[in-house]
This record gives structure tokens, C-alpha cells and sequence, in this order.
């Protein structure tokens, strides 16, 4: 296993993987924003449940969402990859600042090394944490994961959300101009009246779909979100205004056999 032992906790050799099929449609682009091409990055921590009610990476987990979880999907369900989502996310619990430090070392190395590629990073592959919240000093003041590459074009940031509050602030401009999110939609009567209310001022829900991905769905026009990870762009990709879905397709066979999951759409 490549980590390195502390006293407490394993430091994983690398926080960030390109080795994800639905990132990996991503970086196959040839060209976007100015740059010849993408290169594309996921983190993937403990899904919630995994964690043994330790911690919480997934605030507004539904019952639902939690049943159709990637972490049951593709090789996200094998022991090894489990265990290594593990231990990031214990790293994070138990040292902050040298976890914030390192994914910050980690996203400058390859923002450095590719100067004409858009690097495109996705913090929350199997959570759901406030990254915003989070600051740090690497020597030019306390900051949030975004704000320290503001002045770093080539890099952007995205995820699927169901926290509410991040959804807003986003639609208030009180989101770094680097990260973009998307709302999740869930069974929960609570989250589908937030779903609404996103898709009515204007912004994106993700939604998963037992069957193929429709062209509408209930009056909002739908974009086939297993095309490309690359939210940020979806508007100029899909020539999509005002509100819109993001269609997914479930996933994991555990998933798709179960019709009375409400999370997903059948």
C-alpha cells in the first residue's frame, strides 16, 4: 500500500486520482477554455456509512442516496480501494492542516507540470464536505482550497452537492469564481422542495435514472450526465439556459435491481 505511517494515521502517497472512467471522458477533450486539453482529478474519501459513525463525510446522506452510492460501484467496492478511501479520510480527521497542505501540493504539482492543460479537480468523488470552510496558510495568509489558485488559471474546481447552504451561496456569488457546483437531487421531501427552487433561480440538479437518460423531466430539459464530468462547462457544452437536470444512470448492480429505491428515478 503507498502511505506513509504516523503516529496516529496513514498519509496516503497521493490524495488525488486520474484513474476514473467518468473523469477520464473528461480529459479525452482536445480543447476548452483556451487550453489544449484536460487533465482531470478526483478525490475519493470514505462514503459516510463507512466510517463507523466516527465522522460524517456526507451530512445530507438520504437513506436512498446511501443504498446507490459510487462507493458500491466499479472498483470502488473492492477491500483495497475501501481501505485507501479510509485512511484519506482519516488523515483529514486527524490532521487537517497536513491534509489541506498536501492536496494543495498536489493540485500546484500538476497545474505546474501541465501549463497548457486545464486541470480540473473534483474534491468530493464519494462526499460531501465544505471545502470552503476550510482554510489554510501556505505563506500568503489563511485561505480555502479555492482561493489559493484564484491565480491559477488553468485550474478549476467542481462537485455534486445535496448541503443546501452551498447551493446558495453559490447563487449569491459567495462561491470562489474557480468552483462550480451542482445540486443532488435525493428522495427526501425537504431536498426535492430545494431541488425546485435551484432549478427555478436558474441552476443545475443532478438526478440518476433507473433507465436512460430522458430529454426532459418534469418540464426541465435534462443533459446526459455520463457524457462528460465537466459541470462547469455544461451550459456552453449543452446549450442549456435557465434551470436544468443533470442525468446520471445508476449505478452498481445492487442499485439498478432495486425499484424501491426513491432516490433514483425509475
Amino acid at each position: 500500500m503507498n502511505t506513509q505511517q504516523t503516529h496516529t494515521h496513514y498519509v496516503p502517497q497521493n490524495l488525488l486520482t486520474g484513474n476514473n472512467l467518468k473523469i477520464q471522458k473528461t480529459t479525452d477533450k482536445a480543447s476548452v477554455d483556451g487550453f489544449d486539453g484536460v487533465k482531470s482529478y478526483i478525490m475519493h474519501l470514505a462514503a459516510n456509512y463507512m466510517m463507523g459513525g466516527k465522522v460524517n463525510t456526507c451530512p445530507h446522506a438520504t437513506p436512498g442516496c446511501a443504498a446507490a452510492c459510487l462507493t458500491h460501484a466499479g472498483h470502488g467496492c473492492f477491500t483495497r480501494a475501501q481501505t485507501a478511501r479510509r485512511n484519506k479520510s482519516d488523515f483529514f480527521y486527524n490532521d487537517q492542516t497536513a491534509f489541506m497542505t498536501k492536496l494543495y501540493k498536489e493540485i500546484a504539482a500538476k497545474a505546474r507540470n501541465n501549463p497548457t492543460k486545464l486541470i480540473a479537480i473534483r474534491l468530493n468523488g464519494t462526499s460531501d464536505i465544505a471545502w470552503e470552510f476550510i482554510r489554510f496558510d501556505m505563506g500568503d495568509g489563511a485561505k480555502n482550497i479555492f482561493e489559493h489558485f484564484l491565480n491559477m488559471p488553468n485550474v478549476v474546481f467542481y462537485d455534486y452537492t445535496k448541503i443546501p447552504v452551498r447551493i446558495w451561496r453559490q447563487a449569491e456569488g459567495k462561491m470562489p469564481a474557480n468552483y462550480h457546483l451542482v445540486f443532488s437531487r435525493a428522495e427526501t421531501e425537504s431536498n426535492q422542495l430545494t431541488a425546485n427552487k435551484v432549478l427555478e433561480i436558474g441552476g443545475g440538479v443532478a438526478a440518476v435514472f433507473g433507465g436512460e437518460v430522458p430529454e426532459t423531466y418534469q418540464g426541465w430539459p435534462v443533459i446526459n450526465g455520463d457524457e462528460t464530468d465537466a459541470r462547469w462547462l455544461d451550459r456552453q457544452e449543452f446549450n442549456v439556459t435557465g434551470g436544468y437536470i443533470v442525468g446520471l444512470t445508476v449505478k452498481g448492480l445492487a442499485a439498478k435491481r432495486d425499484k424501491s429505491n426513491n432516490f433514483i428515478v425509475w
